[in-house]
């Protein structure tokens, strides 16, 4: 019996409609045909994201994470070969985003991605293309944020607005054929009469059965939601607050600059509630006040952004395997004495009736998990096993070697890489002055080393911002001041596992660092 084997599509639409040049279905149709035509006898699988960004990195494509986990699960020889419609389709994120993408790609076997323009090669020593192709993508995005950035700065000046009208305006056109806002003859008294209540002291929960026996459902009832099947049904007090803090409302045209500063100008709608009226239910909003409750009571609130929650260091889990019915791996670095599993994140309760961040064996994460220790409070044993990461960089020159080789290997490699296009960069000039080479052959041969080494000096940027592991001396130093990410990886980098003991038989408040054994180092 045979392998099976598989040709993996991928398509993707931008998320703006003036940006699709192609539609998702046109993609999947002329890639599944080239598929066929290439690979006769394999299996075509398709991945899928309709209007997603991919020049975004914040922007979750989950058709993209379905076609990544389905790579690495692939064994080997089972995949013949990936199919988009062009490079971007992938990502428009740059040479640092691409050169990830083809290592993942490379490890399953992929010698090259093939598009509508030709194959794209992965193989090492022949990723120029790619490269060159992934330096265009990106300052395309550049072109494209400068033109939106431009124009939303022109609206923000004239006070013209951008988007979809909110609750109580209604989009027309002015005598230009421009986007403009009138009041909604029925949502426009709502919208005066909430900040009515609100200017009165009336409690969002208050204001929403108000909205809720009304005539009126929120503009978001009508949404249809990508990211999951559901359907808002009402008014909730969330939608109110972010009603009553939009300045919209006051005939102001709002814009937030890059350091996350409001500005305002007067708009070219009209006002539905008055500017002070507004303004007062924005210092309202901002401090203690007492207001009158849905059950007409009077009490204190304080309307302030919930607190963040609290981020762990040493939180276990288990990663996703990428088939269907099939667990992935654990991993986590403190593990339960009784079962070997790994402790997860989250709160315990502690004396009367508090809640403490620690760690647990939990059931969740697995069948094999017994459940039975907690080990408590988060800070006291993350500071503890820092403490001892940081002593064993001092004394033990192995475990410091394990950052100073992917260091070298990481860092250094795109260090050579940068040095070898900047002496070709400067070959080019040598060789234009003696008069060796024409202008053409130039400007090729120079602008092809010069995207080498932009990427490279990407990369390298990257890397110093957590991208890549620190170095021994910035552990045991500036610890503080490294990201979360970097401070993972840096405990699952040098210690393979921590075993967690039993409580003592009569109990021990607080922390207790004699329950935790001797780090397994890596080294």
């Amino acid at each position: 019996m045979g392998v099976t084997t598989y040709a993996f599509i991928y398509a993707r639409a931008s998320a703006d409609k003036a940006l699709q040049k192609i539609s998702t279905d046109r993609q999947v149709k002329l890639c599944t045909e080239r598929a066929h035509e290439r690979w006769p006898d394999a299996e075509v699988r398709v991945f899928r994201d309709d209007s997603l960004t991919a020049a975004d990195p914040e922007v979750y494509r989950p058709g993209f994470a379905e076609f990544l986990a389905a790579v690495r699960a692939a064994r080997k020889g089972e995949l013949v070969g990936v199919v988009t419609n062009e490079q971007s389709r992938l990502t428009r994120q740059g040479t640092g985003a691409w050169d990830d993408l083809v290592v993942t790609l490379t490890k399953a076997g992929v010698a090259e991605v093939e598009t509508m323009r030709g194959a794209v090669s992965v193989k090492p020593g022949n990723r120029l293309v790619g490269r060159l192709l992934a330096v265009v993508d990106a300052e395309e995005v550049e072109r494209i944020k400068a033109r939106c950035g431009a124009a939303h700065a022109d609206l923000f000046t004239e006070g013209r607005p951008a988007g979809r009208p909110p609750f109580g305006f209604v989009r027309v056109e002015d005598e230009k054929g421009r986007a403009a806002w009138i009041e909604d003859p029925v949502e426009g008294p709502i919208v005066r009469q909430v900040y009515d209540m609100a200017a009165a002291g009336h409690a969002s929960a208050a204001i929403v059965d108000m909205l809720n026996a009304g005539p009126c459902l929120p503009r978001s009832a009508g949404w249809n939601f990508k990211d999951r099947p559901r359907k808002i049904t009402g008014w909730l007090p969330n939608t109110v607050r972010l009603m009553l803090r939009n300045p919209a409302y006051a005939g102001l045209r709002a814009h937030t600059d890059a350091d996350g500063v409001r500005h305002t100008v007067p708009a070219t709608w009209d006002a539905l509630v008055d500017v002070d009226q507004w303004q007062a239910v924005q210092r309202l909003m901002g401090q203690p006040s007492v207001v009158t409750g849905r059950n007409g009571e009077l009490y204190k609130v304080r309307n302030k952004p919930a607190a963040q929650p609290r981020k762990y260091l040493l939180s276990g889990g288990r990663r996703r395997s990428g088939v269907p019915g099939e667990p992935g791996e654990v991993y986590g670095v403190l593990r339960c004495w009784k079962c070997g599993m790994p402790l997860v994140a989250g709160t315990q309760r502690a004396s009367a009736g508090r809640r403490v961040p620690g760690y647990t064996c939990h059931p969740n994460i697995g069948s094999d998990a017994c459940g039975g220790v907690t080990i408590s409070p988060a800070d006291e044993l993350e500071a503890h096993v820092v403490a001892a990461i940081q002593h064993q960089l001092k004394r033990n020159r192995k475990v410091a070697k394990l950052l100073d080789a992917t260091e070298r290997s990481e860092a250094g490699r795109w260090r050579n890489e940068r040095d070898e296009a900047k002496a070709r960069m400067l070959e080019a000039g040598q060789l234009l002055g003696a008069g060796t080479v024409d202008r053409d052959t130039f400007d090729q041969i120079h602008g092809a080393a010069k995207a080498i080494h932009d990427a490279a000096e990407g990369r390298l940027a990257s890397m110093t911002t957590g991208a890549a592991l620190p170095t021994a001396d910035d552990v045991i130093n500036r610890w503080d001041t490294l990201t979360l990410t970097a401070q993972r990886a840096v405990v699952e980098r040098l210690i393979e596992s921590i075993e967690i003991g039993p409580a003592t038989k009569y109990g021990v408040a607080g922390f207790d660092p004699d329950r935790l054994g001797t780090p397994k180092w890596r080294a």
